[in-house]
């Protein structure tokens, strides 16, 4: 009989390449979380002690600006996505705020209960911070797509105000 968490940790795509008994174990020590519209999963500047797998619904992803300090929406993710990650290997705190857009559904993983694994493990632990490098590596290739996009429309805005 298989854990009724592992659908949601098969789904991220982050963990692909981890073999089917990583993904039961990381089932095992998965919580099943839920939040209504509007409720804040993680808070910008808060200690990080968990990640979270979005198994249902839809959150943002809020940014307080430096500027204004009104938080600015940088994303919206939904179901196989997943929040927290950087605060576990900068062992830091929350970069941005997560709030529930609907009711969301999630497995959050203690950052304690995967450091146990990871310890325990060498062979999940080599696996595991592999998939992060990779997930962290597609990240930074679509903020520099995002960057690069947003420098071209900003080029062409001002050429076309000094036609």
């Amino acid at each position: 009989m298989s854990h009724p968490n592992l659908f949601g940790i098969k789904s991220v795509r982050l963990f692909a390449d981890l073999t089917e008994d990583d993904h039961k174990e990381l089932a095992l020590i998965a919580e099943k979380q839920t939040f209504n519209a509007g409720s804040a999963v993680m808070r910008e500047g808060d200690q990080g002690s968990a990640m979270f797998i979005i198994v249902s619904g839809t959150v943002r992803v809020l940014k307080r600006s430096p500027h204004s300090h009104d938080n600015e929406e940088i994303a919206e993710l939904g179901n196989g996505t997943y929040v927290g990650l950087n605060a576990l290997i900068e062992r830091s705190t929350r970069s941005a705020t997560v709030e529930a857009v609907e009711a969301v559904s999630v497995l959050r993983i203690e950052f304690d209960d995967l450091n146990e694994l990871l310890d325990e493990d060498a062979g999940f632990a080599l696996r595991f911070w592999r998939c992060a490098a990779v997930g962290l590596s597609r990240q930074l290739r679509s903020a520099n797509r995002s960057n690069s996009l947003l420098r071209e429309m900003m080029h062409h805005r001002n050429a076309e105000a000094h036609d």
